[in-house]
């Protein structure tokens, strides 16, 4: 059986690394995988603002949220990062380049949004 990655939020993926990092687990990966994918009560006694995290997110996504905990995850972008990846790409791309990055800058003022590399 072939175990792909599935991507999620970082806010999930980080808070799901503070329990892991915490230390209480010593090296035991197992432990701490079966902690946090099952002992939600335990989660939320010992990592409130983590369990809010990971509970909302597994609340609408559980498939997705346990392929992460047992196959491994990568990060989603923000929406942020998404933008200031594409106003990267088309640094140096002429006139359209230029166009393209200004129609992205004026947008993102209208819409009074601050992407730090971008417009801020």
């Amino acid at each position: 059986m072939d175990s792909e990655k599935v991507a999620i939020p970082r806010e999930v993926a980080e808070a799901i690394e503070r329990i892991w990092l915490s230390g209480y687990y010593g090296n035991s990966p197992t432990r701490k995988r079966h902690d946090v994918l099952t002992n939600w009560f335990y989660l939320s006694e010992k990592y409130y603002s983590d369990y809010q995290i990971i509970k909302r997110y597994a609340d609408d996504n559980i498939v997705n949220y346990v392929k992460a905990i047992t196959d491994g995850y990568t990060v989603e972008q923000t929406s942020e990062e998404r933008v200031r990846e594409y106003y990267g790409s088309v640094y140096g791309q002429g006139d359209y380049g230029k166009i393209t990055r200004e129609a992205i800058r004026e947008t993102l003022n209208m819409l009074d949004i601050s992407i730090e590399g971008v417009n801020a």
